[in-house]
C-alpha cells in the first residue's frame, strides 16, 4: 500500500501536469530513470505531427520495454488533458478533441480578450485622447495589451485540466504497479 501512495504523490501530484513541453519531458525523465532502476529498457522519442493548418505539433512518446520480444503491449495517454470547466463531460472511448470541448477550454481566453478591448475602449482610450499617448492611461492601455497577449500566447492550447488524478495518473499508476508485481514475482 506504501508503494501505491508514493506513486500517487508522485504522479498525481508532483509530477501530475503534464501539459507543456517542458512539463512532459521532466515526467518522462522521472519515469524512466524509475523503469531503468526496475531493469526495463526505455526509449523516449519526439514526433513531429503536421496539422491542417500547416505548422508542425510535437509529441513526446515513451517506450517501455522490448517490442521484440513482448507478449503483451499497453498503450495509454499519460499527458494532462485539456480542462473544460464541466461544460463537456467526457466518455470512454470517445473522441478526445472536438471543436466544442476546444471552443470551452480556450473560452476564458476569448472572455479576458472581450474584456480588455472594453476596459482599453472605455478607460484608456478616452483619456489618451485627452492628457496623450505617453500617459498613466496609455501606459495602462500598453500593459493590459502586453498582459493580454502574454495569456493568449501561453494558452493558446488550452487550459489544463488541474485535477489529474483520474484522468491520465490512474493509468500510469496502474502500469507502474503491475510492473512492480511481475518484478516481484521473477525474483
Amino acid at each position: 500500500m506504501e508503494i501505491l501512495k508514493d506513486l500517487v504523490l508522485r504522479y498525481c501530484v508532483i509530477f501530475g501536469k503534464r501539459f507543456s513541453a517542458k512539463q512532459k519531458i521532466a515526467f518522462l525523465r522521472v519515469i524512466s530513470k524509475e523503469l531503468i532502476q526496475l531493469g526495463y529498457m526505455v526509449d523516449a522519442k519526439l514526433a513531429k505531427l503536421k496539422l491542417a493548418t500547416r505548422r508542425y505539433e510535437n509529441y513526446y512518446n515513451a517506450y517501455i520495454g522490448d517490442f521484440n520480444k513482448a507478449e503483451l503491449i499497453i498503450c495509454t495517454y499519460y499527458d494532462t488533458g485539456v480542462n473544460n470547466f464541466n461544460f463537456q463531460k467526457k466518455y470512454a472511448f470517445s473522441p478526445q478533441f472536438s471543436k466544442l470541448s476546444y471552443f470551452i477550454s480556450i473560452a476564458p481566453i476569448i472572455i479576458l480578450f472581450i474584456a480588455s478591448l472594453i476596459l482599453n475602449y472605455f478607460v484608456f482610450i478616452p483619456d489618451i485622447r485627452t492628457q496623450g499617448f505617453f500617459s498613466i492611461s496609455g501606459v495602462g492601455s500598453i500593459i493590459s495589451t502586453v498582459l493580454l497577449f502574454f495569456f493568449v500566447f501561453k494558452f493558446k492550447s488550452g487550459i489544463p485540466n488541474q485535477k489529474n488524478f483520474v484522468c491520465n495518473s490512474s493509468s500510469i499508476i496502474t502500469i507502474i504497479n503491475l510492473i512492480n508485481k511481475l518484478n516481484k514475482k521473477e525474483k
